[in-house]
């Protein structure tokens, strides 16, 4: 029983094109980005079903769960190039937080020229509701209840790294449309104001938490 999982599972590519699976044993099978309909998802087996028009695939025990599945997201939301090239552009990407009061958002914060974009992971959520829910959960798991949550990750140096053979003027375009299509933000590195020693930096009412300083 202890194996099952290992002859369940198997190996992934994800081009900007399709998604291919090997199970164990079994022979390839693939299926088109632009033909995905609809994604579910089973945590507690890290399974992935994608069904088509005229297909399903369904990937079992999958490793890196949350990032791929975050990427089949991200790769239907924002454009994808048709081919990939050698990289030109150069910027630097790392996890970001935008805080407004205590109304908190986890994205990809990246610095490409003189510019600052925070590409959002996750809809903004209040942080006096997660404490309320934390402490529901605890409730629960002391009666024997026992949730499980799970959330995409969506991986945008996966999704920039496709584009890093476009000019800086051509990134410095595609960020902001990506920004401005997920709701993000583009400011001018020139109107960041920095606050202290850490990586926090305030713009008007927003302010971008990070780890590794902008400069």
């Amino acid at each position: 029983l202890a194996a099952v999982p290992w002859f369940l599972s198997g190996r992934y590519w994800l081009t900007q094109k399709r998604i291919i699976w090997k199970r164990l044993g079994a022979k390839p099978q693939s299926m088109a980005l632009k033909d995905i309909a609809s994604i579910s998802v089973g945590v507690r087996t890290f399974r992935l079903t994608l069904k088509g028009p005229t297909s399903k695939l369904t990937l079992r025990f999958v490793k890196n769960f949350k990032r791929l599945w975050g990427a089949l997201i991200l790769f239907r939301e924002l454009p994808l190039p048709e081919r990939v090239g050698t990289p030109r552009a150069t910027y630097r990407g790392q996890r970001s937080y935008r805080m407004q009061g205590n109304v908190m958002q986890e994205g990809y914060g990246v610095l490409h020229r003189e510019s600052f974009f925070f590409l959002p992971k996750e809809d903004a959520h209040h942080l006096g509701a997660d404490a309320a829910k934390l402490v529901g959960a605890l409730a629960l798991a002391a009666v024997g209840v026992h949730r499980v949550n799970s959330r995409a990750d969506l991986p945008f140096d996966l999704w920039l790294s496709l584009w890093s053979y476009l000019s800086d003027d051509e990134l410095d375009g595609l960020l902001r449309r990506a920004a401005e299509q997920r709701g993000g933000s583009a400011v001018s590195v020139g109107q960041l104001e920095r606050l202290g020693t850490k990586a926090w930096y305030r713009h008007g009412s927003d302010e971008f938490r990070m780890r590794q300083p902008l400069w």
